[in-house]
């Protein structure tokens, strides 16, 4: 260590200057820590949002189209049991056609994407276990209002009828000798109409 009782005037000034400049250094690096620091930082949040941004790849695409799909199907079998429609294949594709577009309805307005391929990436576990929660219960009212297109593949050869209740057109669901028996989705009614005498039964399916 040195002495500085037996430093000379110069000496001390060299002494000073050497001081000066490891104090310097000192501050360089602690400048340079920082700046490390911060550009980790940013980094960090750059990969944050990036992240955030980026949204499902074709691969996932695929896996919710093929989910979608499944759903829809399920959900029109179902469907048709449950309204006792006259199976066709224009009719179930019709039904199915509809759920697929309800099912995607869905996704935009829980995911807020204007179509389902602007899904973020970070939301893709999210979407498959909201679509996993999805049931043919989940749809009710309107949303099961048939499309003219339905309407047409259950009606051909047959007259349409009008619900006395809310006045939509119903899907004839059977047809015997005797009897006409139609679907309001509406209402979540079948209703049954006497060839002969044109009176009419009513019979709540909930």
């Amino acid at each position: 260590m040195t002495d500085l009782a037996t430093l000379d005037p110069q000496g001390l000034e060299q002494l000073e200057h050497t001081i000066q400049t490891q104090l310097k250094l000192v501050r360089e690096m602690k400048q340079m820590k920082k700046d490390v620091e911060d550009s980790e930082k940013r980094m960090t949040n750059l990969v944050e949002r990036v992240t955030k941004e980026i949204t499902i790849n074709y691969e996932e695409q695929k896996q919710i189209q093929s989910k979608v799909h499944t759903l829809a199907n399920q959900f029109a079998k179902e469907h048709l049991a449950k309204t006792r429609l006259n199976y066709s294949d224009n009719l179930f594709k019709g039904w199915k056609g509809l759920f697929i577009r309800r099912i995607h309805s869905r996704i935009k307005n829980v995911m807020n994407v204007v179509r389902y391929t602007a899904v973020k990436r970070e939301s893709f576990e999210d979407l498959m276990i909201y679509l996993d929660s999805l049931s043919y219960q989940s749809f009710s009212g309107s949303e099961l209002n048939p499309t003219p297109g339905i309407l047409n593949y259950g009606s051909r050869g047959c007259q349409l009828m009008k619900c006395p209740a809310c006045h939509k057109e119903m899907v004839i669901t059977n047809q015997t000798e005797k009897t006409k028996t139609f679907y309001c989705s509406i209402c979540d009614k079948v209703r049954s109409k006497r060839r002969e005498d044109n009176h009419g039964t009513d019979t709540n399916t909930k």
